[in-house]
């Protein structure tokens, strides 16, 4: 049965809810990977009966000119609307064509309402409306409205705009405008793309605070990064805050659920291996390993954490030449190289995980390696020199022929034994000979550093 990561974000959830209801726009920031789209999946899902989310993509509009960047917004956001089932079947007709309709206009309503409803009996009011403008338009009232159809324009309130108007009004729930991966935007179109939404984002003529209508606007991003760029482009002396201040009215809501996230993923591990002792001083005491978990993305994590382990290997067992017997490969050396390889650990890097390992638990690292032991030298009757002191002489638990855990004890014997003699640094070099054979010849994924 596959696991499923799960973390709770309870209270940051509890908080960004009070942020959001004291601010018509906000700015929800992390860095690039720390959770961002989780977060908002989690507060969307809580939220589904409260509130209205429609959410675009800047991303996308990274090749458009200017002029077009928000007719391509108002495009997604009316397909977003029809495709949440808000079409205008219960609109009040009259007062919808009167409020939006001019002699202009009057074919791109019919060509919008034709997809989302019978125009037929609204047609009426339509040519009423249309006619009624062109009775009582005087010079100026054109001249003004070319400033509302003219595409791009900072006035620009033409007839999908009002439509969008329209529908918002009729939404229950208070309206949300999530504007996403800000912070995947190529730096080049970034402040180009800003630029055309803080235009448009507030227009102080109408009557909401936000474009549209929207109860509030959410803009997604890495604040600290995009502030990095925005003085990289304009100069360490230009005004940053200033020039955000069109997409939050208070601070940025900061959080960041990665590394609980990575702590879970090293739980998963320590658990899974029942190696608490040396995965603990392996994470700890290795710095490499320590960064290389940090650096997870919230994407990575789950990716790693909810893996089918034994679905990465080729074989189930491993057969071992000229004896009767296979090597589990649920056995934590062979499960430990998968999750650290999956982490982004070249083979060099794993084989200085284990030297370290040696220097902090050497009893930790001999146990962890003796079936390595038992595929270099195609025996079981194995003892670990070690001077001085009591060999440690390998035991090993079998289901059948197949050894699913070995362990060692101190055992005081004489010279002569007939038992297969390692010392520590042999064991050492058994390690690099062989894990990286196993790699190449039972691993799914074969490409090795």
């Amino acid at each position: 049965m596959s696991k499923e990561l799960e973390i709770s974000i309870g209270s940051e959830l509890e908080k960004f809810e009070k942020h959001l209801s004291q601010n018509p726009r906000v700015i929800l920031s992390a860095r690039f990977g720390d959770g961002k789209t989780f977060f908002l999946k989690q507060f969307k899902e809580k939220h589904k009966d409260d509130l209205f989310f429609l959410t675009i993509y800047p991303v996308n509009y990274s090749v458009a000119t200017n002029e077009d960047i928000f007719e391509y917004i108002k495009r997604d956001i009316l397909v977003q609307l029809s495709q949440k089932k808000y079409t205008f079947d219960k609109a009040d007709w009259k007062a919808f064509c009167e409020s939006i309709i001019t002699l202009e206009n009057a074919f791109d309503v019919l060509y919008l309402l034709a997809g989302t409803c019978s125009v037929l009996p609204i047609a009426k009011h339509i040519l009423k409306s249309a006619k009624k403008y062109a009775e009582k338009s005087q010079t100026v009232d054109k001249y003004l409205a070319s400033f509302k159809n003219t595409k791009g324009s900072i006035y620009e309130n033409d007839v999908y705009t009002q439509t969008i108007q329209k529908i918002l009004g009729y939404v229950k729930e208070k309206s949300v405008l999530i504007i996403e991966d800000l912070d995947r935007l190529d730096p080049a179109h970034l402040f180009r793309i800003l630029n055309v939404l803080g235009a448009h984002i507030d227009q102080p003529q109408e009557k909401s605070t936000n474009k549209f209508g929207f109860s509030h606007i959410i803009s997604v991003m890495d604040y600290t990064a995009t502030e990095h760029i925005f003085h990289h482009f304009y100069g360490e002396k230009a005004n940053f805050e200033g020039y955000m201040r069109k997409f939050h009215t208070d601070l940025p809501f900061e959080f960041s659920i990665a590394e609980r996230a990575q702590f879970q993923l090293y739980s998963e591990i320590r658990n899974t291996l029942l190696l608490y002792n040396c995965v603990s001083a392996v994470v700890i005491e290795n710095k490499m390993l320590a960064d290389k978990f940090s650096m997870l993305s919230i994407r990575d994590v789950k990716r790693i954490y909810e893996m089918d382990v034994m679905s990465e290997f080729k074989v189930k067992t491993i057969q071992v030449p000229r004896i009767n017997v296979e090597l589990s490969m649920s056995l934590p050396i062979f499960k430990l190289y998968v999750y650290f390889h999956k982490i982004g650990c070249s083979a060099d890097e794993f084989y200085r995980i284990i030297m370290d390992l040696f220097k902090s638990n050497e009893y930790e690292a001999v146990n962890l390696l003796l079936p390595l032991c038992v595929v270099d030298s195609c025996r079981t009757d194995i003892a670990i020199r070690k001077p001085g002191q009591p060999s440690l002489v390998a035991n090993f638990t079998k289901e059948g022929n197949v050894i699913v855990d070995c362990y060692t004890e101190n055992v005081i014997f004489t010279a002569g034994c007939n038992k297969k003699e390692y010392d520590i640094f042999h064991v050492w070099q058994t390690f690099q000979r062989t894990i990286r054979n196993i790699h190449n010849n039972y691993i799914i994924d074969s490409t090795i550093a």
